[in-house]
């Protein structure tokens, strides 16, 4: 569903949280190949992920509109009630 380059961006951002979430020291996690508190490293993490999320966000709502959510809740709600006879 997410390839190309937010598939990479994806895995780069996940390295960097995962190396934060286990060593608490901004100091040396990286992004790009840089210290990730240098001001340009600290640009291009904030550039991937606005990105990331935003092909997240839009693939959430393309398939949000392809559920008929009327008839799946009509659906429900026909369980629901053959339940409780």
């Amino acid at each position: 569903m997410i390839g190309g380059d937010t598939r990479i961006n994806l895995l780069k951002l996940a390295d960097v949280r995962n190396f934060l979430a286990h060593e608490w020291d901004e100091e040396l996690a990286e992004y790009n190949s840089k210290r990730l508190s240098e001001k340009s490293a600290i640009g291009e993490f904030s550039k991937d992920i606005v990105s990331v999320f935003e092909v997240i966000i839009n693939k959430y709502i393309e398939l949000q509109k392809q559920i008929d959510y009327q008839s799946l809740l009509e659906g429900y709600v026909k369980r629901i009630k053959r339940q409780l006879r």
